[in-house]
């Protein structure tokens, strides 16, 4: 599986992404498709409650900028109905939209969170250029092109897969099931880690954590060869991608 088509994040809706998450990414910033993201393709039939979760980043200072391949004649109305700036025609798969969008918000693009549906244009340009690939589930409500989706959903079932895997994977391997991982960085990260746990020694603990957010981490004591101890301190403790 080639890494740039994996997620860093996924999410059922962006209205499930809070202020925390994107902060705890690592972001400052947020790049957001528009079809099958906020809205069926080609329509203008916006998620319920879109808006609100555009005020909610707003209040948090979190600036969020549309990235899309659609013409200035589809995208150019949308930004302006949610006051966005906006990058169309950005060609993703290409990471110039991206980049470009990054510089006109002025934050580094790997401080940008791409926010899309499609794994072989948003993840794919996302990890192209080291911004954080959030792969959102498309909307279910039915597009213009049901056909063309449907094949692109054949496309991306391995990977998603394979990211539903390494979930499970880590969980398996920390043997605490109730664990909710919502995000999981690629097999170079997990093979981190395992070479971390064989080379502990009993008795030795490992700590993760983010060092954006030092109350929160991830405790683990190797009890024996075989056997660890998972525990986690605090009540948003989790992996993270790169601290």
């Amino acid at each position: 599986m080639e890494n740039e088509l994996m997620p860093k994040y996924r999410f059922h809706s962006v209205l499930d992404v809070t202020p925390e998450d994107i902060r705890k990414m690592g972001a400052r910033a947020i790049g957001l498709d528009i079809d099958n993201t906020i809205a069926p393709d080609g329509t203008f039939k916006f998620l319920k409650g879109v808006e609100h979760w555009l005020d909610i980043m707003r209040k948090a200072g979190i600036p969020v900028i549309i990235i899309s391949n659609g013409t200035v004649f589809r995208v150019g109305p949308i930004a302006k109905k949610f006051g966005l700036p906006y990058v169309c025609v950005a060609a993703k798969p290409k990471p110039k939209g991206l980049l470009r969008a990054a510089a006109k918000l002025g934050v580094p693009i790997e401080k940008l969170a791409m926010l899309g549906d499609q794994i072989f244009s948003d993840i794919k340009a996302a990890n192209r250029c080291g911004a954080i690939a959030v792969r959102i589930d498309p909307m279910p409500a039915k597009s213009l092109y049901p056909h063309y989706y449907a094949w692109k959903a054949k496309r991306e079932e391995p990977i998603i897969k394979e990211f539903e895997k390494l979930k499970e994977n880590m969980k398996e391997l920390y043997n605490n099931k109730e664990l909710v991982i919502r995000a999981i960085e690629t097999e170079k990260t997990e093979n981190i880690i395992n070479e971390t746990l064989d080379n502990m020694k009993i008795g030795q603990k490992l700590y993760i954590a983010n060092k954006t957010d030092p109350d929160n981490y991830t405790e683990i004591l190797k009890k024996n060869e075989t056997n660890y101890e998972f525990k986690n301190i605090g009540d948003k403790a989790i992996l993270y991608k790169d601290n």
